[in-house]
């Protein structure tokens, strides 16, 4: 090898350097954008999920029997609610948190110790700051997913508004 060929190695090795270190930046920048956008698909799903089970806490609510403006002792009732001469299905099944994969929510009760709503155990920082419902009003302020409270507004006769949310809330589902 003469003397001369020496630079253009050291030239080209170094190229190379350089263009492994593009590459592995441009993939972390593609691997950050994809996990940013599995974030907020999931954010969507649990807004369309916990919006599922607002409503079904309302239907559950309207549809007591003998225990007017009353929510669940658990999810579990909203699936199969028999308070009346006929079973009622609030709910098809309990679906999963999709920030945890799992039947982890927390359930709001009231003092009588009845669901008056639920809210994810994730306490990872939501992405989404606006474009909420009236009802969602308030997630565009949340901390983590765990801020997001998933519950029915009072009815106009009182009804699962009367009984507020104690601090003790419970985890639903494996921990």
């Amino acid at each position: 090898m003469s003397a001369g060929s020496r630079p253009v190695a050291g030239f080209a090795l170094m190229a190379a350097l350089v263009m492994v270190a593009i590459t592995a930046a441009s993939s972390l920048a593609v691997l950050r954008y994809n996990a940013m956008q599995q974030q907020r698909e999931r954010e969507g799903w649990l807004l369309f999920v916990g919006g599922e089970y607002r409503r079904a806490l309302e239907r559950y609510v309207r549809a007591g029997v003998g225990e007017p403006g009353r929510g669940p002792r658990e999810l579990e009732d909203l699936l199969v609610d028999r308070r009346g001469s006929a079973p009622l299905h609030h709910l098809r099944r309990l679906y999963p948190d999709p920030m945890t994969g799992r039947v982890d929510w927390v359930a709001l009760r009231d003092a009588g110790g009845f669901i008056t709503g639920i809210h994810s155990s994730s306490t990872r920082a939501p992405l989404r700051r606006n474009g909420f419902s009236a009802q969602e009003k308030n997630f565009g302020r949340a901390g983590t997913y765990r801020d997001w409270l998933f519950r029915p507004a009072a009815d106009a006769d009182g009804g699962l508004g009367q009984n507020a949310p104690t601090d003790d809330d419970s985890q639903i589902g494996p921990a």
